[in-house]
């Protein structure tokens, strides 16, 4: 038996298809301006990496994030290794 999914079909089954739309649509905005934030601050961490001998964990809090690990998994996400490996290879100080 083939269920049909569109949007006005899922009315019927308490999904309310138009609404349930409208939040994947929402949620999915809420997601990118927190992956576009999150890479902000990400990029905000890269001169005090650079230029300062702070922890990596301050340094997480000082650009915005909750803990290091936040940080990490951003950055790593978005530049390809960890804000340590990072700071060996571009320390100024």
């Amino acid at each position: 038996m083939e269920k049909n999914m569109t949007i006005d079909a899922n009315q019927g089954n308490g999904l309310e298809g138009r609404k349930l739309m409208s939040r994947i649509t929402e949620l999915s905005s809420i997601f990118s301006l927190r992956k576009m934030f999150n890479s902000f601050k990400a990029s905000k961490a890269l001169p005090l990496l650079r230029t300062t001998d702070f922890k990596i964990s301050q340094i997480a809090y000082i650009v915005g994030f909750d803990s290091e690990e936040e940080l990490r998994a951003v950055f790593v996400a978005k530049y390809g290794l960890s804000p340590e490996r990072y700071r060996l290879q571009e320390k100024i100080v």
